[in-house]
């Protein structure tokens, strides 16, 4: 097979998923799939900003207790 004809196979596969993708989409089914990503990919984002939170809030206190501890050991150095 010679480059012309790979370059048209890949371009006629390539037009052909992309034609049954909007297919399915622009169906009652595929707006539903479409729907239920939407609000998976929402739960997914408030979960990590959940968890990136708690990540700050994590790292913030061991900066405080750290702080603390430096400055204990200030103190009984004095």
């Amino acid at each position: 097979m010679n480059d012309k004809s790979k370059l048209a196979l890949a371009f006629a596969l390539g037009a052909s998923v992309g034609a049954a993708i909007a297919y399915f989409l622009t169906t009652e089914e595929g707006e539903k799939t479409v729907d239920q990503m939407k609000e998976k990919a929402s739960e997914i984002k408030d979960q990590l900003d959940e968890r990136f939170e708690k990540g700050k809030r994590a790292v913030h206190d061991l900066v405080d207790t750290a702080e603390k501890i430096i400055d204990n050991l200030s103190q009984q150095k004095s």
